[in-house]
């Protein structure tokens, strides 16, 4: 059993937890290699488990979803490429790819991503997978940000959250919440709204839009609000 006792840890190769790691406060953990809780336990606090690897593939392998395999935040700032396998992952406050970070790559494995308040994408690349992504809090896709949106599903189910995602599609948007749109585009192949949901698009600098890729569908017996000259533009006969 290792305990923390509110000290941080640096890790500069992988960790592989066959017993347990106990947070007791905010630690900072960071890891140079892959991560490894398939047999073992971790209690997060409200620690921040950082992957700072050099180069090369980290493998987060988080043993699944359930307590003693949720993380509280992760931070990823490596040159590394993160790349998640074998279990989905459970976020419980903020999931953050740094400036400074190369590629999280859930393409491979597509593990289904669960996070209980906010992403923050501002890394060189990130790759969604075919996967769901479930997100309570705010959305952030900063706009030097690679994006491949594969045939994920990202759902936002948070009340008075925001969703920012520049320049690039994605795939299924599904709103479960109450959640709004302030860039001047929110480009997706299928958008689906909840009953009892709101998307509302706004921008007060410049007309906003919801652009629907050809082939694509916005179904849902919802609302949609458009502010400040927002617009929907219909690209498949809707």
């Amino acid at each position: 059993h290792l305990d923390l006792n509110n000290w941080n840890l640096t890790v500069s190769s992988y960790i592989v937890n066959a017993g347990t790691i106990t947070a007791q406060g905010t630690e900072q953990i960071y890891v140079g290699g892959n991560w490894d809780n398939t047999s073992g336990w971790f209690n997060a606090a409200q620690s921040t488990v950082v992957f700072n690897g050099a180069s090369g593939y980290q493998y987060l392998i988080s043993g699944g979803t359930d307590v003693g395999k949720q993380f509280h935040s992760i931070y990823f700032a490596g040159a590394s490429t993160l790349t998640p396998t074998g279990y989905d992952l459970y976020v419980s406050s903020n999931l953050v790819f740094d400036s400074g970070a190369s590629t999280f790559n859930n393409s491979i494995s597509s593990r289904n991503v669960t996070v209980i308040n906010d992403v923050f994408m501002d890394n060189a690349r990130a790759d969604m997978g075919a996967s769901t992504w479930t997100v309570s809090g705010n959305w952030f896709k900063k706009n030097g940000t690679s994006f491949n949106a594969g045939a994920s599903t990202l759902i936002m189910d948070g009340v008075n959250k925001s969703i920012t995602q520049w320049l690039d599609y994605l795939f299924n948007f599904t709103v479960s919440g109450q959640i709004t749109s302030g860039t001047a585009a929110l480009e997706v192949t299928n958008l689906t709204i909840n009953s009892g949901a709101t998307l509302t698009v706004s921008n007060p600098l410049w007309p906003s839009f919801i652009r629907v890729k050809s082939g694509g569908q916005l179904t849902g017996p919802s609302t949609v609000n458009l502010i400040n000259a927002a617009s929907i533009l219909e690209q498949a006969g809707i």
